[in-house]
């Protein structure tokens, strides 16, 4: 999985985590996200909310021929998916990095990993972007020829807030499908073979993926903040924070101040 250089870019935008906010969010992210890089969209996400399947028919709806594979599934056991002796060894480190949300993250990425593996993805494409689900996008994207020669092959673009200590993972860019295959897999990496360097510390997950990209070597670009986490109503799911209404800018929906600033 080697960088051609005379191979034509062509963008992945895959979709992580619950299904949250994708009545809101589905039309900008085609019109500011995908269509600018004129990318595709693989959907891997965890069954959580009663009306799944009606949120799959509208993003299949609003997405089209960009949608190249879709699969909700049932969350695994972490302790199965670790393993038990890793994940209670691995537990002792102090933080809520491992909690049962953030769990399920981890095990996402890694289920990401094998199957953009096993489908050919990760040799089709050059570009590969990992989300969730509920940023609503609120600037145009580059061409994806402008975002390939903004990146080397250690470097991977995050935005800027919602980093708490540590790497903002909620939207991460990155060039090149062996890259993509190594970021995906290095949580599930890391603790099975419980190789965390620093096992003092208190980790939230985001100074978690911050260890992450210093154990390799990754080199973090981050770029100014062009989307926000949002949601449809105030009464909607959320593991973490409230979701508040902003009368300063519309109307919108949010859960982190620092993204309205």
């Amino acid at each position: 999985m080697e960088l051609d250089a005379a191979a034509p870019n062509r963008a992945l935008f895959c979709i992580w985590g619950e299904l949250r906010a994708t009545f809101t969010t589905a039309r900008p992210l085609r019109q500011l996200v995908l269509e600018p890089l004129d990318a595709d969209v693989v959907i891997l996400a965890q069954k959580q909310l009663p009306d799944d399947d009606e949120r799959l028919a509208h993003l299949r709806e609003e997405l089209g021929s960009r949608l190249v594979h879709v699969e909700l599934y049932d969350k695994p056991d972490p302790s199965s998916f670790f393993g038990p002796e890793n994940l209670e060894d691995m537990s002792k480190v102090r933080g809520n990095w491992l909690n049962p949300g953030n769990c399920q993250v981890l095990i996402n990425h890694k289920m990401l990993a094998d199957r953009l593996g096993y489908m050919g993805f990760l040799h089709k494409y050059t570009i590969f972007l990992f989300t969730r689900s509920d940023l609503l996008h609120l600037i145009p994207f580059p061409r994806v020829d402008d975002l390939a020669a903004a990146m080397g092959p250690s470097d991977i673009i995050t935005q800027a807030g919602h980093e708490f200590g540590g790497v903002n993972y909620n939207f991460a860019i990155m060039h090149g499908g062996q890259l993509a295959k190594e970021y995906l897999e290095a949580p599930y990496a890391t603790i099975t073979a419980r190789s965390l360097r620093n096992r003092k510390k208190t980790y939230n997950i985001e100074l978690f993926w911050r260890a992450l990209f210093g154990q390799r070597s990754w080199r973090n670009l981050r770029m100014s903040s062009s989307s926000l986490v949002t949601a449809e109503s105030l009464d909607d799911r959320t593991t973490w924070r409230k979701i508040q209404h902003s009368s300063q800018h519309g109307g919108v929906l949010f859960k982190y101040q620092a993204q309205m600033e």
